[in-house]
């Protein structure tokens, strides 16, 4: 009995529950608990399969007939449920659902993929601009096209996109119409696009597809055109150098275009804000600020390094116009920050290489940085040391390398490794040449002008560099050495016969450390080749001053062996009087005759006192000479 009343009372709570929730919308969650799992799903399969039926219903169109079986006017019932009669041709409205459906869809699967293509783009604004002027520039890009006609389909492609180029100018395909309209059109007409264009340039510049229209400018535009996107430029250096597309425009702009006043100001900009928005044509240089106010220093300093050390964290180090702006900071900076930028940027010197102010920059890197700020650069330049060796900049880096760092095995592992297996590239280099010949002659006045001599010094005195440079010096050419002199072994006539490659080899036979006897022979085996007036290296125009060259070089050697001994001992016999028949080989003829070994001297002139007659006869320059030393009239 109480088992059925509590059944009866559950059932009128549950009666109640219902009424509440359909007046007051309670939800049965918040009053029950959750839901059971069942329950729930139940009730979702239910309520998606409502849904679909209803979809279908409102997609399928019904269409009522008339009591003779005819088909009427097409009927469809709306999301209301009432019936709607469906507009006629000569009725306003539009189609209904399937209709359009049918136009969007059922056209597009039976279309080619050209077809498709096209009506996707008639979608798109300004469809018959794009047409039209993609059609010109096919025309007009062409490179067996003449002129007169190019300059009629130019006309008509300016006055086609003029006042429009905003909307065109930062798509993919109409910028190249741009750029070609800049490209091969007058100055009138580049004026013309420019004066459309100023407003916005900067916001050309950081455009993937743009940017390349500012830059067509750039290069085809006369002066005023030049002057006129540089000086945009100014109050907004900053920004762009840290964009990554405005950072190439803005590089492009001052490597290749600004002139002095120009690049100065643009540069300036890292100086301070007020610098950036006043242009002093008077100052020239930092220093030139400094030595007007000094008092300035300090806040410029501080602020230049504030601008710079952000820098070294993005892909712009690479610009020449941040590698002036470091140079300038280097220039004036007190120890203790230019050691907080050495520490940030010692990783990253190597993207600075290729510029005069880059260089100029690592090599205040290797003189001042630490031990370990030096390892870290040197390191850095692994796998590019052949390349850097061959840059007209780069090279002079390596040479403050071996002139202040001490762990020349850390040198001979990082750099020397790869100097040995790239000689062939680097002696066919005016620059790998002088990498090779400062390890062996370092500062030679015969190869280093005194203004490079000058730079390299800079670094002599700095703090960091414990050992002797003629220690370190040393012990980097007994590393080199035997590569070298295996290398002149092995192509000594190629060396003979090539102007660089000649006094290369003289360098290595004159300072190279260790056995240079194999080399010498190698030279000498050359040169007593059997006689050939047209091919033999004594006449020829390179090989016989580099010959001579070798033998009186004789004269500088404090001990054997002696290279002008070797060549008499592999010489065959009569060789030297075959030499004198002709002008080259007489004047290498009489270079043995002033040798300072008086057994050379004596052989030569024991050959040839026996053919006096026949060098009586001789009467060309070098004939003469040697008749001169040998005293025949």
């Amino acid at each position: 009995m109480q088992r059925a009343c509590s059944k009866s009372s559950r059932h009128l709570q549950r009666q109640v529950t219902r009424i509440t929730m359909g007046s007051h919308g309670v939800s049965r969650k918040s009053r029950f608990g959750p839901k059971p799992k069942d329950a729930s799903k139940r009730r979702k399969g239910a309520l998606a399969t409502k849904k679909r039926g209803a979809t279908r219903f409102r997609r399928k169109k019904r269409v009522e007939t008339s009591p003779d079986k005819t088909p009427s006017a097409h009927v469809v019932f709306p999301k209301g449920g009432q019936k709607r009669k469906q507009p006629s041709d000569g009725e306003k409205g539009g189609d209904s659902k399937r209709s359009k459906m049918e136009e969007k869809t059922i056209p597009l699967a039976s279309m080619t993929k050209r077809d498709r293509k096209e009506m996707r783009r008639k979608q798109r604004d300004n469809y018959e601009l794009t047409r039209d002027a993609i059609r010109l520039w096919e025309t007009t890009r062409r490179r067996k096209i003449e002129k007169s006609n190019r300059d009629i389909q130019i006309g008509k492609l300016v006055s086609l996109i003029s006042g429009h180029v905003k909307e065109v100018i930062f798509k993919h395909d109409l910028a190249r119409v741009v750029q070609c309209s800049i490209q091969f059109g007058n100055d009138e007409q580049k004026k013309c696009l420019l004066k459309e264009m100023k407003d916005y340039l900067l916001d050309l510049c950081k455009s993937k597809y743009a940017k390349f229209t500012v830059k067509k400018l750039l290069k085809y535009g006369d002066r005023s055109v030049k002057d006129e996107i540089i000086e945009s430029f100014y109050g907004h250096v900053k920004k762009l150098i840290r964009h990554s597309d405005g950072a190439g425009v803005l590089e492009y702009a001052y490597n290749d275009f600004a002139n002095a006043e120009q690049r100065n100001a643009l540069v300036g900009e890292f100086y301070g804000p007020q610098f950036a928005l006043f242009k002093d044509s008077d100052v020239k240089t930092l220093g030139d600020l400094f030595t007007r106010d000094a008092a300035k220093k300090p806040y410029v300093m501080r602020h230049l390094k504030e601008c710079l050390t952000p820098l070294l964290e993005k892909n712009v180090v690479k610009y020449s116009i941040v590698h002036k702006a470091f140079a300038d900071f280097f220039a004036f900076a007190e120890p203790a920050a230019r050691s907080e930028v050495i520490e940030a940027m010692r990783e990253v010197c190597v993207q600075m290489l290729h510029t005069r102010d880059g260089s100029r920059v690592a090599m205040q890197c290797l003189w001042h940085g630490t031990t370990k700020d030096r390892k870290i650069i040197v390191k850095s330049f692994k796998t590019y040391v052949k390349k850097i060796c061959m840059e007209e900049h780069g090279h002079m880096v390596i040479l403050a390398v071996f002139d202040s760092v001490d762990d020349t095995v850390l040198v001979k592992k990082a750099l020397l490794s790869e100097i040995s297996a790239s000689l062939d590239e680097l002696i066919s280099d005016p620059f790998g040449r002088k990498v090779l010949q400062y390890l062996l002659y370092p500062r030679d006045p015969r190869t280093f002008h005194p203004h490079v001599v000058a730079i390299l010094k800079q670094g002599d005195d700095n703090p960091n560099s414990k050992k002797e440079a003629e220690m370190r010096w040393g012990e980097l050419r007994e590393a080199v050495s035997e590569p070298l002199l295996k290398y002149v072994s092995d192509h000594a006539e190629d060396l003979l016969r090539n102007k660089a490659g000649s006094l290369f080899l003289e360098v290595v036979l004159d300072q190279a450390a260790g056995d240079v006897l194999s080399a010498m022979e190698a030279v000498a085996d050359v040169i007593a080749q059997p006689f050939d007036p047209k091919s033999h290296i004594v006449c020829d125009a390179v090989g016989h001053l580099a010959v001579k060259r070798l033998i009186k070089h004789d004269c500088e050697r404090k001990s054997p062996p002696y290279f002008s001994q070797l060549l008499l001992l592999r010489l065959r016999r009569f060789s030297v009087r075959n030499w004198i028949a002709t002008n080259r080989g007489a004047f290498v003829t009489a270079s043995l005759l002033e040798s300072h070994l008086n057994d050379v001297k004596s052989n030569v002139q024991k050959q040839l006192l026996a053919v006096k007659e026949k060098l009586a006869k001789q009467q060309t320059a070098g004939a003469l000479v040697v008749k001169k030393l040998l005293g025949i009239p």
